[in-house]
């Protein structure tokens, strides 16, 4: 990766950051398969939530790649548990159409 190249990504990030009203981290209590699938079902089900009420999340865990920050990070905040996302989040006006053609939720609900 060439110099400009990675600190005009960092400088994007840095303003990505800045502008965050608030950051969530969801935690597992292990890393077996079991609990990293439920993880990612609360993680889903949150994306759900969220945008009822006009909140963007923005997934930024490249943090949690290396071993010795993800550490850092867990005694900065105090956490034991394994946090396997850190989400950025904020209000939005609107959201952005789709990129993609989704098929409604009533598709995937059984009453």
């Amino acid at each position: 990766m060439k110099k400009d190249f990675r600190e005009t990504g960092l400088d994007k990030i840095k303003q990505e950051v800045s502008q965050s009203a608030g950051w969530l981290l969801i935690t597992s209590k292990d890393n077996s398969v079991a609990t990293l699938l439920e993880t990612g079902k609360r993680m889903q089900r949150l994306f759900l939530k969220v945008r009822e009420k006009s909140i963007a999340i923005h997934p930024m865990t490249q943090i949690l790649e290396e071993a010795s920050t993800r550490q850092t990070l867990n005694q900065s905040i105090g956490i034991s548990e394994n946090i396997q996302f850190i989400l950025r989040s904020g209000y939005l006006k609107n959201y952005p159409s789709p990129v993609s053609l989704r098929r409604p939720v009533d598709w995937f609900i059984r009453k």
